[in-house]
């Protein structure tokens, strides 16, 4: 489970995961202590000065606190992809339950009578739509399932 709450419609962009997750990290480890261990590993790699066992057990933790933020916002990326799968999916479904637009067969462009270029247009969504539910993945499905709960059945005696 990521920061991504997959029951609501909250999209999160890369931005907005990538702040979340240094918000996580600088909650743990501000950012001054971390330009700090910065410098004191860089002067310690390049043999200027020697960290202390302390300063090289605190860099470790930023390390971990770092791999682990980072691996969380790859689940929130994952997240935010099927999120947005499943609100396709409810998109094309809604889309699919207007009713087709099938008159007039024809208007009027100056004195000529042509084709309803809207029946095409709305043919177009259907497809599209139709394309979006068949391709639909299992994870899509049962993210959606789990959106829209069926209703309980009444218990009759």
């Amino acid at each position: 489970m990521s920061i991504v709450n997959l029951l609501k419609n909250d999209i999160w962009s890369e931005a907005d995961i990538i702040n979340a997750g240094r918000a996580a990290i600088y909650s743990q480890i501000s950012f001054d202590r971390q330009q700090e261990l910065q410098t004191i590993m860089l002067g310690h790699i390049a043999g200027m000065r020697t960290a202390t066992m302390e300063e090289l057990a605190e860099i470790a933790q930023v390390q971990a606190v770092t791999e682990a933020q980072a691996s969380a916002n790859a689940a929130a990326r994952a997240d935010m992809a099927l999120l947005n799968d499943v609100l396709a999916y409810e998109a094309a479904l809604e889309r699919l339950t207007c009713a087709p637009i099938t008159e007039p067969a024809t208007i009027m462009e100056g004195e000529i009578e042509v084709p309803n270029p809207w029946i095409a247009h709305d043919a177009q969504e259907r497809a599209d739509a139709q394309a979006v539910i068949d391709a639909s993945t299992q994870e899509t499905l049962d993210l959606y399932a789990l959106r829209h709960p069926a209703p309980p059945e009444e218990v009759t005696e």
